[in-house]
């Protein structure tokens, strides 16, 4: 992600969209795009986390199987 963060950055891009529809949009500039969405340099991390949390919940191991590690991984995702 660092590496796409540094080749995509421009002050270009507007307004993170990052609950741009809700009442408490995200306030940081735009850093990239991705999937046609715009995201500040700290939503773009979190998506990243998101995207990584959903690899390792698809296929045979199906972590939310484990309870506990389950538990981590959201308890891991509140302090983002």
């Amino acid at each position: 992600m660092e590496d796409l963060l540094k080749s995509e950055v421009t002050t270009e891009l507007g307004p993170c969209q990052v609950r741009s529809k809700t009442d408490l949009p995200c306030p940081r500039p735009a850093v990239v795009e991705l999937g046609g969405i715009l995201f500040c340099e700290p939503c773009a991390r979190k998506q990243e986390a998101y995207f990584a949390i959903g690899t390792l919940t698809q296929g045979r191991g199906f972590i939310t199987a484990d309870r506990e590690l389950a538990g981590r991984i959201t308890q891991a995702g509140m302090r983002y």
